[in-house]
């Protein structure tokens, strides 16, 4: 792909789970040309415009980074993990999904406690409803994360 093909893959698929800017992209395909992980061609016609390759030094990267655990500090990459997966019997899916559930049970549990320590009366909900609404949608979305993953995972098996 031409670096604006890659802009333009983040600015749509990408884009609606992973955010990155137009200034953030050219940056990191210079990095990773230097790392040996890609490549580029231009062609006769349009020497500026480049093509990138992967090479086998970033395919051997990006099989190792999917590899990673997930963890509570990294959750944000699952979904993007998720993408790079090409193959529903691969399995790193079902292994990156097994991770993902084990995040959001212990999300799900911290978020009950706290609901019940830090509203354990009526007055303090009153007092302060604001901050309740919140804890109850993120109690609601671990539970609709939850729901999914589990779903997903049964249709793996």
């Amino acid at each position: 792909m031409t670096g604006s093909e890659i802009d333009t893959e983040f600015q749509n698929d990408i884009g609606e789970f992973w955010q990155t800017t137009h200034s953030q992209i050219y940056p990191e395909l210079k990095r990773m040309v230097a790392d040996d992980w890609i490549s580029f061609e231009t062609t006769e016609q349009d020497k500026k415009k480049k093509w990138y390759y992967l090479q086998p030094l970033g395919e051997s990267e990006l099989q190792q980074w999917l590899k990673t655990p997930l963890t509570a500090n990294t959750d944000e990459e699952f979904p993007l993990k998720l993408f790079f997966i090409q193959y529903r019997d691969d399995a790193l899916l079902t292994n990156l999904l097994q991770q993902e559930l084990a995040l959001h049970q212990e999300k799900l549990i911290h978020l009950k406690q706290r609901l019940t320590t830090v509203f354990a009366d009526e007055a303090t909900k009153d007092n302060n409803y604001g901050h309740h609404l919140i804890l109850k949608r993120a109690i609601e979305r671990e539970t609709n994360n939850l729901s999914w993953l589990t779903k997903t995972l049964a249709r793996l098996n």
